[in-house]
């Protein structure tokens, strides 16, 4: 799925001279047009507010509105801290903040379950049960995520490594040992690590089974992953939000847990009872 960047760029050549004029002002003045009323654009790109108008029915938006948000969400994932709180600022409504991002979370979650199907999901569950080793890794913002899929994944199956994808040291030894059998989940939102991009392609080359874990399905991982799973990571502050993607993985946590019991017992069973005998809780 293209964004409004990328239509304005692929479509450009057979555009209108007038819509050539208002994209070629749109591609320079991404910041200014995310924010104009289609008033301001008009005498900003100097056209008319019909050419816009048509300039967004050749794009296939319902309108401008739709246009210009698009344009905000672009915004607010790939730019830097700065500007993406620059941006929320602008279109935010200061009152009742609390419930706003609420709200915000709530949705985040809610679109993300409604993005993936279930049978997709339940092909990753069946992978995570059958590879003989699952490798986990992140970069900045993945992090929580991926240290919480490693606690659960490891004492069920105990077949898990994170790495942290900035590690060169330690994956570069790691991608040569990489199978059509091992499972690699890569977990990656904007602005997206170049150390990590560069492992998922060497695992996919390595003909591993790559379960991507990232905003969209025209995240740069994409196409070097099996599965891609989009997490919406939007927030009303600066930074991406890992609340979607941590509820995604506990729930393939909960599902894998109830669906394969009779092999993950035995293990909980054998390390509680370590755990009881060396006094490690408190009751």
């Amino acid at each position: 799925m293209q964004g409004p960047i990328e239509k304005l760029k692929n479509g450009i050549n057979n555009m209108t001279a007038a819509q050539k004029k208002v994209a070629d002002f749109i591609l320079k003045n991404t910041f200014d047009t995310a924010f104009f009323t289609v008033d301001q654009l008009a005498n900003a790109a100097g056209t008319s507010t019909t050419t816009i108008m048509r300039l967004m029915t050749f794009l296939n938006y319902k309108g401008y509105m739709d246009f210009q948000r698009a344009l905000q969400e672009v915004l607010r994932n790939k730019v830097n801290p700065k500007t993406r709180l620059e941006v929320n600022l602008k279109d935010l409504d200061l009152s009742d903040l609390w419930g706003r991002c609420y709200d915000k979370q709530l949705n985040n979650i809610q679109n993300t379950f409604e993005l993936i199907p279930q049978e997709t999901l339940d092909n990753v569950v069946a992978e995570i049960v059958s590879a003989p080793m699952i490798y986990i890794t992140t970069a900045r913002g993945g992090i929580m995520v991926a240290q919480y899929m490693y606690s659960f994944l490891s004492r069920m199956f105990g077949n898990c490594q994170i790495i942290h994808a900035d590690n060169l040291p330690v994956w570069s030894t790691i991608i040569p040992c990489l199978g059509p059998t091992d499972l690699v989940f890569a977990i990656s939102f904007p602005r997206y690590a170049n150390r990590l991009l560069q492992f998922v392609k060497l695992a996919h080359q390595a003909q591993a089974k790559v379960v991507m874990v990232t905003d969209s399905f025209t995240s740069p991982f994409a196409e070097y992953s099996d599965i891609t799973l989009p997490c919406l990571c939007s927030s009303l502050g600066f930074h991406n939000s890992p609340l979607s993607a941590m509820m995604l993985v506990d729930c393939l946590i909960n599902v894998a847990s109830v669906r394969y019991a009779s092999i993950i017992k035995p293990r909980l069973d054998i390390a509680n009872d370590i755990l009881s005998k060396s006094d490690y809780y408190i009751q």
